[in-house]
């Protein structure tokens, strides 16, 4: 059953294009009073207030008074101001929406906001999440589901960063996965863009260069080691569930 929608006006398209003309004139009013360096003035300030009043009520008579009945605004309202899931992936759930079951346009408006703020934050939740291992669609790799790979979340404190200096700054919070290769380690340092921070790009050789100091350490006689702050290779062991 189709409802009938309130504001419809059988004569909204003349109304809607005596706005439009209007918008159009003026439009070509205001570039020609800014070509002759009139920006500004009080003739520029009146020609945009009339542009602004009739760009209102153009727009004003396509969202309410066009449509016969609540279910032609609702299809209209959802196709022409759809949510675009392809800049997000796939995998963004997009709820399905019966237009039969709109009795006002209130209800319309609510599904509206509704679907669009669901949609939004399951393209956050896509974007923001990390997941532990290799990157979607990035060959990080070899093999990631290598035994020796290790994954662990870790802080870093601007003094690890910037060691010997009277750092101050913002830690760097990041999803550390190593993998032991023939030729030595391949070590990747993920984003965790849910924790406020310095970016993980913006300090990514002051991180390669701890983890790097830290194995050379780790892989030193025991007697080199002595005076480094804590037992690296308990702490990576910790990390590691070990």
């Amino acid at each position: 059953m189709a409802y009938p929608y309130p504001h419809y006006d059988s004569g909204w398209e003349a109304v809607h294009d005596r706005h439009d003309e209007e918008r159009t004139r003026l439009l070509e009013k205001m570039d020609h009073l800014a070509k002759a360096g009139e920006m500004g003035s009080e003739a520029y300030d009146r020609a945009k207030a009339e542009f602004d009043r009739h760009h209102k009520a153009a727009c004003h008579t396509l969202l309410k008074k066009q449509h016969p009945t609540v279910q032609e605004y609702a299809e209209w309202l959802f196709r022409e101001f759809r949510v675009d899931t392809e800049d997000f992936g796939t995998g963004i759930p997009v709820p399905e929406v019966d237009f039969a079951d709109f009795r006002t346009v209130e209800e319309v408006d609510a599904a509206w906001r509704r679907i669009h703020t669901a949609i939004g934050n399951s393209a956050y939740e896509k974007r923001a999440s990390l997941p532990v291992g290799q990157p979607y669609g990035l060959k990080a790799f070899a093999d990631p589901a290598s035994p020796s790979l290790m994954r662990f979340w870790r802080h870093f404190n601007p003094s690890e960063l910037y060691p010997g200096r009277c750092a101050h700054g913002s830690k760097v919070r990041t999803l550390i996965t190593a993998d032991r290769q023939d030729h030595g380690w391949h070590v990747c340092f993920m984003q965790d863009w849910n924790t406020p921070g310095t970016p993980v790009a913006h300090a990514i050789e002051r991180l390669a260069s701890v983890i790097y100091h830290e194995a050379c350490a780790a892989a030193a006689p025991p007697s080199a080691a002595r005076g480094l702050p804590g037992d690296v290779r308990a702490r990576d062991a910790a990390f590691r569930g070990e």
